[in-house]
């Protein structure tokens, strides 16, 4: 997990470490392609693999990038971007409106009806807008239920289960399989937890937002280790799990 990127290094991109182990080494350059935007989140191609990542600069979908690995910090990978060449600024800026234009053409949208059928669908699942969009983007996330759940007072809210698949990172590398849960529990409150299958190993990430259900968990962790052999009990001021205002904790698991 990267705790703190300083306000001065605004070059400075996140890569996650979920979407496979990284062979990189401080130093080394290598160039990637952004293919996808959600927020301040963004998926590169490096070769044929997707990458998930975080950055505080600017960066634009179809925009290639050279980057220097700068270090490991938690599970992330910290990498600087590079400034290209003048002459490059314009190939690597495409124009919203010329993307566009290629995804009509690509897919036969008939205009602005298809667009507001699309734009309607998105808005009628009960998620956030940048969540809405990534389920139909994201080329890692496999399913996403969403559970209807209503409180005391009647309020409606949704606990969400998503099945994720990444690809290694290298061609010998297996996939790494994420199953995310965020739950709201009658006597536990509101649980994140991350069960992840990598090199044949189960991993197993847990954050409530209360001390109480931390306290809980950390008791019950021997409980939890008969199920999980590695079990990471994440404090509740160092949660979410999945953070949308990177500004106060920087912390993305796509």
């Amino acid at each position: 997990m990267v705790q703190a990127i300083s306000n001065n290094m605004q070059n400075i991109l996140a890569l996650l470490k979920d979407s496979g182990t990284l062979l990189l080494k401080p130093g080394e350059i290598f160039q990637a392609k952004v293919v996808a935007q959600q927020g301040d989140r963004f998926l590169l191609q490096v070769g044929d693999k997707l990458l998930p990542v975080r950055a505080e600069t600017s960066i634009l979908p179809g925009q290639k990038l050279n980057l220097e690995v700068l270090e490991w910090r938690g599970e992330e990978l910290l990498v600087r971007l590079l400034q290209t060449k003048a002459g490059d600024a314009g190939d690597n800026q495409p124009k919203v409106s010329e993307q566009l234009q290629k995804i009509i053409e690509r897919f036969g949208f008939r205009g602005e009806k298809d667009l507001q059928t699309i734009f309607e669908a998105l808005q009628k699942l009960p998620v956030e807008e940048q969540t809405a969009v990534r389920y139909l983007l994201d080329p890692n996330l496999l399913a996403a239920l969403l559970i209807p759940q209503q409180d005391d007072q009647g309020k409606q809210s949704f606990d969400r289960i998503e099945v994720n698949r990444y690809q290694g990172a290298l061609a010998n590398e297996e996939e790494l399989w994420e199953v995310f849960f965020r739950l709201d529990l009658p006597h536990l409150g509101h649980l994140e937890l991350k069960l992840k299958l990598a090199d044949h190993r189960l991993f197993l990430q847990i954050w409530a937002d209360s001390a109480a259900t931390e306290q809980l968990l950390r008791s019950r962790k021997e409980d939890l280790m008969a199920f999980c052999a590695h079990v990471d009990i994440v404090a509740v001021d160092e949660g979410p799990l999945v953070q949308a205002d990177y500004t106060k904790n920087i912390d993305v698991k796509v």
